[in-house]
């Protein structure tokens, strides 16, 4: 006893360290658990964003993936821009010390960028629809056929969203189309037939009938000379099929309507492209 009360000072010095030594280490095991949480939170959040984004676009044609490491997405307007979106981040700051604790945030988390991403689909298919209805009723609108022809080569939503239509078709349909189409013309001798083409076009899209992956029209004075060449234009209207997969076409002299909707529905079949 006369010992400790000599040394006491001592005692309390050597338990004092004891404690704070055992902190120290105690701290450190849990940091050490901390960052190893945060690591595999990060892990796990790469796969839910890839997960989001892989779900809408599966789930919507007016979604498109970007890029999936930095959970970036497009949305599709009718006029074929885009519009860049973006996952909200999960703060790994947040994190606890619980595994339990930090998988249930990160649910609620996935479950709260899920239901904004649906909400944002939603917006941007009731913008498209209305777009493209807009542009189809203008085009209806319009009095004559110069005026139809016109805006079948330059309006931009009427092209994307009502010719190129959007039923039964994948996000990167127009990049690796199977059924390429171009129409060659003359302004000053075709536009008639043109109006004619279009017209049985746009009865087939009513009818969910979809005979081309693209199709546009190419007024033959605003086409480089080379290219006319390449597809031995004569000065009649000109339809020119692709098939990007196959590496196959084929170029044929249109002279009605008909003949213009019978080639679409003849090369709609694979076992056709010889």
């Amino acid at each position: 006893m006369k010992l400790f009360k000599q040394y006491w000072w001592v005692f309390s010095i050597v338990i004092l360290l004891a404690v704070l030594i055992g902190g120290f280490e105690s701290e450190s095991k849990r940091e050490s658990f901390k960052q190893q949480e945060i690591h595999r939170i990060q892990k796990i959040m790469q796969q839910k964003k890839q997960s989001l984004i892989n779900k809408a676009v599966n789930n919507s044609y007016y979604v498109n993936k970007k890029d999936s490491l930095f959970g970036e997405y497009y949305i599709i307007n009718a006029d074929g821009s885009h519009q860049i979106k973006k996952i909200d981040g999960f703060d790994t700051n947040n994190l606890s010390y619980d595994k339990k604790v930090n998988d249930t945030m990160v649910d609620a988390w996935y479950q709260k960028e899920e239901d904004k991403i649906s909400e944002i689909t939603k917006d941007a298919e009731k913008k498209f629809k209305s777009d493209q209805k807009a542009a189809l009723e203008t085009y209806n609108n319009l009095n004559t056929a110069e005026e139809r022809v016109d805006m079948a080569q330059h309006n931009k939503t009427f092209k994307f969203s009502v010719l190129n239509g959007t039923k039964n078709k994948s996000n990167d349909w127009f990049f690796f189309g199977t059924n390429i189409v171009s129409v060659y013309y003359n302004k000053k001798t075709d536009t008639k037939l043109i109006d004619e083409m279009i017209s049985k076009l746009l009865k087939k899209l009513d009818q969910d009938q979809e005979l081309y992956d693209k199709i546009q029209f190419l007024e033959v004075s605003k086409v480089n000379q080379f290219q006319l060449e390449d597809i031995q234009y004569e000065g009649k209207v000109t339809l020119v099929i692709t098939d990007v997969k196959k590496e196959w076409r084929k170029v044929i002299n249109i002279d009605d309507a008909t003949r213009f909707i019978d080639a679409l529905e003849f090369f709609k079949n694979p076992i056709n492209k010889k």
